[in-house]
């Protein structure tokens, strides 16, 4: 556990993202998206479709380079 001056920070487990997502895992729309991407849940249809790990470390990389060369942040 990551301990902020005014907060505690946590993973979060299985249980309390479903928690936190049924509401929009059981709205129409969602279904529908989920049904059109061909994947069994919301979760599915975000990590697996609209924001890939690959694409991530893509945009991470050229973030960094952008900090590194093209500003100086990190050759301090």
């Amino acid at each position: 556990m990551l301990i902020h001056t005014n907060e505690i920070y946590e993973d979060y487990t299985d249980e309390s993202i479903e928690r936190f997502y049924i509401e929009k895992e059981r709205r129409s729309d969602s279904k529908q998206f989920v049904i059109e991407n061909n994947k069994s849940t919301l979760a599915q249809v975000f990590t697996d479709v609209r924001y890939k790990k690959e694409d991530n470390v893509y945009f991470s990389k050229m973030l960094i380079q952008v900090f590194e060369k093209e500003q100086g942040f990190m050759n301090q």
